[in-house]
């Protein structure tokens, strides 16, 4: 809308900037309305925001900053709500959760706290225009959505159900364990990128200080407390891993919210002061180390080849040496070129599988869609293809996907059109290597060995 689309990607850096200090603004206002303590508020608001993984996350042009500034702003209009007993300030309430769901599907899980308050609080006054605005997003979104996808989208829900298998208890219970061990890993990381042991008492501290506070409120069914309880019930079931960090951001500054809250209720003004010093004291000393290794590699990346990467947060977040990141960047780098390369052969109406979809997006310039190699398999074998033409990678740079997939997994009928090699040796013993291909895929021939040899797939 303000033109900081991929084209603009300074605009949008900026933009991007500028919603992270209102959101530095609205998390602070909340804490003030809500505790009534300003110095306190901004030191404890300014310690989440120095942390690495906040610092890192505020590199990468995301939603996240934007949702953090509607859903603090729709809390402290809830803190506005309380103090001055305005019926109407609701609607306010309402109309920032909104805003909240049509930037992340996260937001329902601020849009089912407020519903949940509306009831247990307003029985006899309930607000149902405030109700409607708030939930008017997802209405209209499931209304537009059919007009807007040709074919029906594979949604966070349908997703959410297949990772869980009811039939398979004990496989059941391995998923769960498995999403619990990521959900501390990632509050581990948000401290400390590196995840070291000198860290670890500061992430207990911290988890135990919060508690107190959190359950007083939710006890009390305040609408922050209910808020943080559904968002964090739904990291923990949540079938994307290895991203609870990122997912934790929008509600770290309710996190110091509670541990500001918990450290107010000791009795003596002395005990206070020690504590809130003593607590953001180690957990700064544990951020240490990572903020240490940002510094140092924002230093020394200019002596690296390190292309469009060097200001990414993917640097940062890299534990190895300088110098094998550098090859491991430079390879990268490659993939990009490829992109930007086979872009230039799609046309502009079409559309591309691939397994880095958004990174093709970005650097290609054309639509992108994941592969499936079942589904391309079924459509190519006589259903339409929704994308006609396929960019496959041959580098191991993808968490989910391994190098040459769906290649890898399926054969099927294409023409090469370009592509990408390694122009020079990374290193004295590597030789030139293939990174990418961009292929047009063609109907599958039915009586064709191939043909044969994919159904017995």
């Amino acid at each position: 809308l303000l033109g900081a689309d991929s084209f603009h990607v300074y605009y949008a850096h900026v933009l991007t900037t500028l919603v992270i200090l209102a959101a530095f603004w609205a998390s602070t206002r909340y804490l003030i309305m809500a505790n009534r303590e300003f110095i306190l508020a901004i030191i404890y608001i300014s310690t989440f925001f120095l942390l690495p993984r906040t610092l890192l996350h505020n590199l990468e042009l995301m939603s996240e900053p934007l949702y953090l500034l509607f859903s603090m702003l729709a809390l402290a209009q809830y803190q506005s709500l309380k103090e001055n007993q305005n019926i109407n300030g609701v609607y306010w309430v309402a109309f920032f959760i909104s805003l909240s769901t049509l930037t992340r599907t996260a937001g329902i899980a601020l849009l089912f706290a407020f519903i949940i308050w509306q009831f247990s609080h307003a029985r006899k006054n309930l607000v149902w225009g405030a109700l409607l605005l708030a939930i008017a997003p997802l209405i209209a979104w499931e209304v537009l959505k059919p007009f807007v996808y040709s074919q029906q989208p594979n949604s966070y829900s349908r997703n959410l159900v297949n990772s869980y298998n009811l039939h398979d208890v004990p496989a059941m219970l391995r998923k769960v364990n498995h999403q619990l061990l990521d959900v501390w890993g990632g509050w581990r990381k948000y401290i400390d990128v590196t995840s070291q042991f000198s860290s670890l008492p500061a992430s207990i501290l911290l988890l135990v200080c919060t508690v107190p506070a959190f359950l007083t409120r939710l006890v009390h069914f305040r609408l922050d407390a209910i808020y943080f309880a559904l968002y964090l019930a739904m990291i923990f079931v949540w079938p994307y891993t290895d991203h609870t960090a990122r997912f934790l951001y929008p509600i770290m500054p309710l996190v110091f919210f509670y541990l500001l809250l918990s450290l107010s209720w000791l009795r003596r003004k002395k005990w206070r002061a020690y504590a809130h010093g003593l607590v953001l004291g180690l957990i700064l000393l544990a951020a240490a180390p990572s903020t240490t290794q940002i510094l140092y590699k924002a230093i020394r990346r200019d002596n690296l080849n390190l292309g469009v990467f060097a200001k990414t947060s993917a640097l940062y977040e890299n534990t190895n040496a300088l110098p094998t990141i550098g090859i491991g960047f430079s390879i990268l780098q490659e993939l990009v070129n490829a992109m930007k390369i086979s872009g230039g052969l799609i046309p502009d109406n079409e559309c591309v599988y691939s397994t880095h979809s958004e990174m093709f997006m970005y650097y290609g310039r054309r639509y992108s869609r994941p592969p499936n190699a079942a589904g391309l398999l079924s459509a190519a074998s006589g259903k339409s293809l929704e994308c006609r033409y396929l960019f496959v990678s041959w580098t191991n740079s993808h968490p989910d996907f391994r190098p040459g997939y769906p290649l890898n997994e399926i054969r099927l009928n294409y023409e090469v059109l370009y592509t990408h090699f390694i122009p020079l040796p990374i290193s004295p013993e590597d030789g030139k290597g293939m990174v990418a291909q961009m292929l047009r895929l063609l109907p599958l021939v039915p009586d064709s060995a191939g043909s044969k040899e994919l159904e017995k797939k």
